[in-house]
């Protein structure tokens, strides 16, 4: 690639990675709101924001500054050939980091909803229901953290015997 094709490929990746960490922020800051300004029905949204902002902000990060990488996969969906990134020990160590935050920010918000649950005098089921898939999200993340750690460093423990 010349010059100018390694500086425009820097900037567009610089600009997508920025504007996907933003509309991660957004989404996630436009749930939070819904919840505290119109109703706690809202958290049902919230359970799906936190993961959905969560890997918009990781997909922005390593587009923008960590460079991530893409190949094409033997997978084809819709006609189209599916793009996925390269699973560096850099990228898993961060996929590692995402699932960890996430599973501190779902299990943050099941007790908050326990909390919620009992002072609150309406929408007791919803927030008990929220409370319930946070709690089962939190341990779904906790998982992949665990997996996730074994595929980063898979020789750790190898010459112990």
């Amino acid at each position: 690639m010349g010059k100018y094709s390694t500086i425009l490929d820097k900037l567009w990746r610089l600009t997508f990675g920025i504007f996907t960490i933003l509309v991660g922020v957004g989404a996630i800051g436009l749930s939070i709101w819904g919840v505290f300004a119109i109703s706690n029905v809202f958290f049902i949204l919230v359970l799906g924001m936190l993961f959905g902002g969560g890997f918009l902000i990781s997909r922005g990060i390593g587009k923008a500054f960590l460079n991530d990488q893409y190949e094409l996969t033997n997978w084809v969906r819709d006609g189209d050939s599916v793009i996925e990134v390269v699973q560096t020990p850099k990228y898993l160590k961060r996929k590692m980091w995402f699932c960890f935050i996430e599973f501190v920010l779902y299990t943050l918000l099941t007790i908050f909803l326990i909390y919620l649950s009992v002072v609150s005098l309406t929408n007791k089921g919803v927030l008990i229901g929220c409370a319930v898939a946070s709690a089962i999200f939190a341990l779904i993340f906790f998982l992949i953290a665990g997996k996730t750690k074994e595929e980063n460093f898979p020789n750790k423990n190898k010459d112990i015997k």
